[in-house]
């Protein structure tokens, strides 16, 4: 891919060249016709145009090798990389530490999902005990005497189903 990109900037810049040598020779034979270098110049130039061209090409194709390597160290450092996490994802690991750091990110793992669930149970039951609060009355619920009014608090008296599904679960 490089290569052709500078094939196609070699061969624009050796037109280019060829027509500015062109119109350069055109330009000093209206001016002189009976000019005695204008050959030999025109050969000069021609020369010296190829010699930029082909230092230019050298120069080109030395940074794309330049480019070829860094590419090919940048891939086996990829290919380094992915192997290390392949390695790594498993259960085994090369140190005691590494070791370490994945039980107890398991430890940690099932303590979060033992927690959302008990979470979710203590929601469930609070909800269950707002509904319950809401619908009877205050006097079945035994939460004071009617001149006072129904306690809103759950936690003044909890439900006992709400303490035996805890339990339960833990």
């Amino acid at each position: 891919m490089q290569n052709r990109i500078l094939e196609a900037e070699i061969s624009y810049l050796r037109k280019r060249n060829s027509e500015l040598v062109e119109d350069r020779l055109l330009r000093y034979s209206e001016e002189s016709p009976l000019r005695p270098g204008i050959v030999n110049e025109r050969k000069y130039s021609e020369t010296k145009g190829r010699e930029s061209l082909v230092s230019q090409l050298e120069l080109k194709t030395i940074e794309c090798e330049r480019l070829k390597k860094e590419l090919e160290l940048c891939s086996d450092e990829k290919q380094e990389l992915l192997l290390g996490i392949t390695n790594n994802s498993g259960v085994e690991c090369s140190s005691a530490k590494c070791k370490a750091l994945f039980q107890e990110n398991q430890i940690l793992t099932r303590q979060v999902s033992r927690l959302e669930a008990d979470k979710k149970l203590l929601t469930q039951s609070l909800a269950k005990y707002q509904e319950s609060s809401l619908f009877a009355p205050p006097n079945v619920m035994g939460h004071g005497s009617p001149e006072n009014g129904p306690s809103d608090s759950p936690v003044s008296t909890p439900n006992k189903t709400t303490d035996a599904n805890i339990t339960e679960t833990n």
